[in-house]
């Protein structure tokens, strides 16, 4: 069985990773509001602060996605018990299709569901699609490999992470547009996805790694909040500053064209780099974060977060949101300031869920919910079948 050595029995909680991930949701929010909002007059290409906003927005959400490798891993390992982990990896991987359930669900219209009819806008590809499948993806290597030495899933991780993030000049340049919509939307951008599994799930892949290095080392005094971090932020300086560079020298060894495109559109490895100089600063910081309670209670409560702000910004089920009334028409100040408002909102919202599902149970209301829930399940499941079979019936004609 698939074993990797702890300093001790159950490992604890890690809150420099609950703190990583509220500062990620956080910036999602912001960067969702102003690119949502802000009037196209004041993109300025070459303004400092546009630029920096830009920059910032950009690595939101490598980070998201390479601390959930790291923390499943991490979860799965903090236990040397065999049924703990099986009963982990199981729940992973339920976990990876509660997900993509959400990332449809959301970009469902209630009132087209009611007479069956689906619209483009539910196929798209978007953050929650490609978790999902980073997490089923990670939870059947686990298994696949759970019989053979440590180190066997830790390079099936590795090299599968940058195999995905060198290949990716290869299978972008593809065209999907002979399979159904809802399947390429998984494979391109074309359409209108706003990710894709590939590349996206390779930064899941390595922060699965990552995981197996901290169950490791992290809980070590010296090597985990010393060695470690320093370590995390050569390699992350490295792949910002010499990764082209080293996939040149590649191409001009081997004379690769791949090596050549990758230097040439280098945004992976430079994004990891930046994952990777985060997760130290973070790390050397843990003592520090430990004390801010609220900031790490965001950090455990990403899906609640990402599910409201979505309703409320983009308009969800019946159409109806902030996007519908100030979609590009807000000043900077109004966005600056609209932004801060929002992630507050949804911050409370999202940390009072729980509140809210006892208040309805005492209500009891719930039961109506459910039966709404299951007919919107079936008209659905309606629809979906009903537009596979035109699309077969397209195709054939």
């Amino acid at each position: 069985m698939t074993t990797i050595p702890s300093p001790r029995a159950a490992l604890g909680r890690l809150h420099h990773i609950d703190s990583l991930r509220a500062y990620a949701i956080l910036m999602m929010l912001q960067g969702h509001f102003i690119d949502t909002l802000i009037d196209p007059v004041y993109r300025v290409d070459g303004h400092p602060l546009y630029e920096t906003w830009l920059f910032c927005k950009g690595f939101t959400a490598p980070i998201f996605f390479t601390v959930t490798g790291l923390v499943l891993i991490y979860l799965i390992f903090r236990k040397e018990d065999p049924d703990y982990r099986d009963a982990r990896i199981k729940k992973a991987f339920r976990r990876g299709f509660y997900l993509i359930f959400w990332g449809y669900l959301l970009r469902a219209n209630f009132f087209g569901m009611m007479v069956g009819q689906i619209y483009r806008e539910f196929w798209k590809i978007d953050v929650l699609h490609c978790i999902g499948i980073g997490m089923i993806v990670l939870s059947g290597l686990y298994w696949l490999s759970k019989k053979a030495p440590p180190i066997t899933f830790q390079a099936a991780l590795l090299s599968s992470s940058i195999l995905i993030f060198l290949l990716e000049p290869i299978y972008m340049s593809f065209s999907y547009e002979d399979l159904p919509l809802g399947i390429s939307n998984y494979l391109t951008r074309k359409n209108g996805s706003v990710f894709t599994p590939f590349p996206w799930i390779g930064y899941t892949l390595m922060g699965g790694f990552l995981g197996t290095v901290y169950v490791k080392s992290i809980h070590w005094q010296f090597w985990g909040v010393k060695i470690l971090p320093i370590i995390l932020a050569t390699l992350g300086f490295f792949l910002m500053q010499k990764s082209s560079w080293l996939f040149m020298q590649l191409h001009f060894s081997t004379d690769l064209m791949v090596f050549k495109q990758v230097a040439y559109n280098n945004y992976l490895f430079i994004r990891l780099g930046h994952v990777l100089l985060f997760i130290s600063g973070f790390i050397f910081l843990e003592k520090l974060l430990s004390r801010f309670s609220l900031f790490n209670e965001i950090g455990t409560s990403t899906l609640n977060i990402y599910i409201i702000h979505f309703i409320v910004l983009y308009g969800s089920w019946f159409g109806l949101g902030l996007s519908t009334f100030w979609a590009k028409t807000l000043t900077p100040l109004n966005t600056i300031l609209g932004a801060l408002l929002f992630i507050v909102v949804i911050s409370l919202a999202a940390l009072n869920v729980d509140s809210v599902k006892v208040w309805l149970n005492e209500k009891k209301p719930i039961a109506e919910l459910n039966k709404i829930k299951q007919q919107l399940s079936l008209n659905l499941r309606t629809a979906l079948i009903s537009f596979y079979k035109k699309s077969v019936v397209r195709k054939e004609s």
